[in-house]
């Protein structure tokens, strides 16, 4: 693994915004990329979207609603509260984002132009400063990570606002997929800065627009804050690479990341920090389950430890409460677990089937782990847990239906 990533203290995105540094195959694509100039300068662009694919997610298995892991439920945890200050180091900023947006709904930006500066020749993207950075640039091959408001003048709400979707940005600059006004604003700022940026329709949607919400020859307010900065020396690491891009390493790196990942979200465990264990152990997930595997002997490699992996946050479920979430992490790693990484997994199947109260489930799972494992202590202490739990369970519904057909 980079040794650089390591090295990543006070701005560490691995921790605040990792879940946004890898591609999501769920998100909608376009069989054909678009072009932007042609965008800008045509009347009209056609385009197709794939079908969509699903990623693996270990969301709660049977009919229970999908929940995600509740930052809010661990707030005494040091390592949570990391997290919360990361997704907004500075809630009044998001807080004047809104605010600043409102103000110009409606509106004209006349009197705003006149107490901004210009950052480009012709005039054509004005700038004011809202908050200051620290300092730190923006390198020009960086992957950025951005909360922003974008609005058409005279427009009676924002056309496009990542504080609304309550997610941050991530912006590539090394892409060409981004307006020109706005690479040209994000290039002036530092990190931490929050700005207000106006910008003519030449370096935005031109004369054509994006009906319906963004109308012919508009000139856009933005309003961006910089949340975080990956330079390009990090961009190098298959940390922060895309599928696509780590697609080319050879399977040897995918493994040795992978399974730092693991051993990172170890370290977390033993910490007690089961949140972010959880966050590490996904993201080897993903690691491995992107790459094509060509040869026998690595689909092996990737397969143990992607089993060793499965028991892992199963067994960090179990830890946060989380039984059906522990169930889907069992159900995955079990499809070609075999020997004692299927035993590991099965015990811990019905222990979280005892703990969703489904004690019939969980003697199943703990005879089969016991077919595999006919001495193994825990699975017949566990055994011996459920068969109790179970004929309590059928007392407690006899007595139940006495009760009913005696009223």
């Amino acid at each position: 693994m980079n040794p650089d990533v390591n090295e990543l203290l006070e701005d560490d995105v691995s921790e605040a915004y990792e879940h946004l540094a890898f591609s999501n195959k769920s998100k909608p694509r376009l069989k054909n990329g678009l072009n932007l100039k042609d965008l800008m300068t045509q009347k009209s662009v056609t385009f197709e979207v794939e079908d969509m694919v699903t990623d693996l997610k270990l969301d709660d298995d049977d009919d229970d609603e999908i929940q995600g892991l509740d930052v809010e439920s661990y707030t005494a945890s040091y390592y949570s509260q990391k997290v919360k200050e990361g997704i907004s180091r500075n809630p009044a900023t998001i807080e004047e984002l809104t605010r600043a947006s409102a103000d110009f709904l409606t509106g004209t930006f006349s009197d705003l132009v006149e107490s901004m500066t210009s950052i480009h020749e012709k005039d054509l993207v004005m700038k004011q400063v809202v908050k200051p950075g620290t300092g730190r640039k923006i390198p020009e091959n960086s992957k950025i990570f951005v909360h922003y408001v974008a609005i058409c003048e005279g427009a009676d709400e924002p056309f496009d606002s990542t504080v609304l979707r309550k997610a941050p940005a991530v912006i590539d600059l090394r892409k060409a997929d981004i307006l020109p006004g706005l690479y040209l604003a994000i290039r002036s700022m530092e990190l931490h800065e929050v700005s207000k940026f106006i910008m003519k329709p030449s370096l935005c949607y031109g004369e054509v627009g994006c009906p319906p919400r963004v109308p012919p020859s508009s000139d856009i307010l933005y309003i961006v804050e910089v949340l975080q900065i990956i330079d390009e020396q990090m961009l190098k690491s298959p940390l922060f690479m895309t599928a696509e891009e780590r697609a080319a390493l050879p399977f040897k790196q995918i493994l040795e990341v992978a399974d730092q990942l693991r051993t990172d979200g170890n370290g977390h465990y033993t910490d007690c920090n089961y949140l972010f264990a959880v966050k590490k152990y996904r993201k080897a997930v993903s690691v491995l389950e992107d790459y094509h595997v060509v040869s026998e002997e690595d689909e092996d490699k990737r397969s143990d430890l992607l089993h060793t992996i499965y028991a892992n946050l199963a067994q960090c479920f179990l830890q946060l409460e989380r039984p059906a979430q522990a169930c889907t992490a069992c159900k995955l790693g079990l499809k070609s677990a075999k020997g004692k990484h299927a035993v590991k997994l099965l015990y811990r199947f019905a222990r979280a089937k005892v703990m969703l109260n489904d004690a019939e489930a969980a003697l199943k799972h703990c005879s089969d782990g016991l077919k595999l494992d006919p001495r193994n202590s825990e699975l017949l202490n566990l055994q011996s847990e459920a068969t109790l739990k179970l004929n309590r369970q059928i007392v407690s519904n006899k007595k139940m239906y006495q009760n009913m057909f005696q009223k």
